[in-house]
């Protein structure tokens, strides 16, 4: 009887251990996976595009270097109020899906009140001889302004993100669209309007 009672009680122990093991391997994915999540919005928000690219696959960069520089000061405006939360984390030994909550400012409110400046200081320009390059910094620190207001709109968006380990990394997959919709709200809104209005010349 005491010899079956200790086999018995080896078995729960083995059981135990084995069960508190793979809880505790999941809770290691999930720390691991969190971590790639927080490294890869860090480097949205700073535009570390080699960084970016270990972990979600995007499309290249402008190459024109000029351009490159002027279009990372922009971008650094849209992103720095980007923020991001894990809402829920479904983990196994190789893959993992998380729900985000992402936040930031509406752009194509802030777009559509850049513009109706542009056309203002166009006119300004027009009567009191205003430089290129002051009316450029005048804009540039308009569209500043405009996500430092709290009068623009935070939009919460919420998405999928599906990571897997591949040769020892985890990767993020996720619909391209829907994550651009997130980062960067009414983007693509704007993108299709300039894209119909051209297409319309």
């Amino acid at each position: 009887m005491r010899k079956s009672l200790k086999i018995i009680l080896i078995i729960v122990l083995i059981v135990v251990a084995l069960v508190g093991g793979y809880f505790g391997y999941l809770q290691i994915i999930k720390n691991k996976t969190s971590k790639t999540i927080e490294t890869m919005f860090t480097a949205i928000k700073s535009g570390d595009e080699n960084q970016i690219k270990e972990y979600i696959d995007i499309e290249d960069a402008i190459d024109d270097n000029e351009e490159k520089s002027e279009g990372a000061e922009m971008e650094s405006i849209m992103l720095k109020n980007l923020n991001y939360e894990i809402e829920s984390m479904d983990v196994k030994f190789n893959e993992c899906t998380a729900n985000l909550k992402v936040t930031n400012k509406d752009l194509k409110t802030v777009f559509q009140n850049y513009m109706t400046k542009a056309i203002s200081l166009a006119f300004s320009q027009a009567i009191n001889s205003t430089s290129d390059e002051e009316l450029e910094s005048e804009l540039k620190k308009y569209f500043e302004e405009q996500y430092d207001s709290d009068s623009i709109e935070t939009i919460e968006t919420r998405i999928p993100v599906t990571m897997k380990r591949e040769s020892g990394k985890w990767k993020i997959s996720c619909d391209e669209n829907a994550l651009v919709d997130a980062i960067l709200p009414g983007y693509r809104e704007i993108i299709d309007y300039l894209n119909s209005f051209n297409s319309e010349e």
